[in-house]
């Protein structure tokens, strides 16, 4: 996965990355969704192993870069792929084989009680969430490939934001479900 600063994106930056895209709030969005695309292919060609990832760190680091001032000199399609060069440089040069798994010792590891633990455990940490926010994540990890994709675009427009927006949403949630279930399987 790419190197995450600690910096993150708010809506306020968000709200000025788009104002710099375009002045008008729906072109705006829509020319980022088209940048957004061409960097997941971008990172995709290359093989990259988390492109997903990549890409929400290029974009985060585009909107930081704008949010302490940076007078950019080129066009904002320029200006994001640089950066996403950067971040490709970056994901290889901290890349670490990956070793096949050792499926008897994944087996020893976490006996089918430990998983069935695990899964009661985000069962209860999920009841625990408030309506919104488990509709909102369950909704968010629903379908497979294209459908995942398309589902999730549908979330973003019933909600009336942007994509990046759902995301930065269910990666919250995503964090308090980890500590809950964390905190469920130690007790």
């Amino acid at each position: 996965m790419p190197a995450r600063s600690s910096w993150e994106l708010n809506q306020q930056s968000l709200d000025r990355l788009l104002a710099w895209l375009d002045p008008e709030r729906h072109r705006a969005g829509e020319r980022y969704e088209a940048i957004r695309l061409k960097l997941t292919k971008f990172f995709e060609w290359r093989r990259c192993p988390f492109a997903e990832d990549c890409v929400d760190e290029a974009i985060n680091r585009v909107a930081r870069k704008l949010e302490e001032g940076q007078d950019v000199q080129v066009s904002p399609e320029s200006f994001f792929f640089g950066v996403a060069q950067f971040v490709l440089r970056e994901q290889f040069k901290n890349a670490r084989p990956v070793e096949a798994p050792n499926l008897d010792t994944l087996a020893a590891e976490e006996p089918a009680e430990g998983v069935e633990r695990r899964h009661d455990c985000l069962e209860q940490c999920l009841s625990s969430l408030p309506g919104n926010s488990r509709t909102l994540v369950e909704g968010f990890y629903r379908g497979d490939g294209r459908a995942r994709i398309e589902n999730r675009q549908k979330l973003a427009a019933e909600r009336n934001i942007p994509l990046n927006t759902l995301r930065i949403r269910v990666h919250r949630i995503r964090l308090q479900l980890e500590t809950c279930v964390s905190a469920c399987v130690e007790n």
